[in-house]
């Protein structure tokens, strides 16, 4: 037996007694092996998958944005109103007031 670096004698003899037992099918009998991804293949995809949920998170941000935009829209025309209805309520009662002072 050859002298082998990394692998003992005892390694050898058991490794060859194991290999005598099963025959040399057990070498080649494994199940295919699944294809291999490059890494650049590997790479972008995990940053496909980054970038997929960023733009999910970003979209669900947009959605509350737009939902607390049209909130605040609504507040303001309600405070508008408000206002208007408060500033013609004063000069409707300047008006009557007077009328009232005015006729005495």
């Amino acid at each position: 037996m050859a002298s082998n670096p990394l692998f003992d004698n005892q390694f050898m003899s058991v490794l060859q007694d194991s290999l005598a037992r099963q025959g040399d099918q057990a070498l080649t009998s494994a199940p295919p092996a699944e294809p291999r991804v490059s890494a650049t293949e590997e790479v972008l995809t995990v940053a496909l998958q980054q970038s997929k949920r960023t733009l999910m998170q970003l979209m669900a941000w947009r959605e509350q944005i737009d939902r607390q935009v049209a909130a605040q829209q609504k507040q303001v025309d309600r405070m508008e109103f408000a206002l208007n209805k408060s500033r013609n309520d004063a000069a409707y009662l300047r008006a009557m007031k007077e009328l009232l002072h005015g006729d005495m």
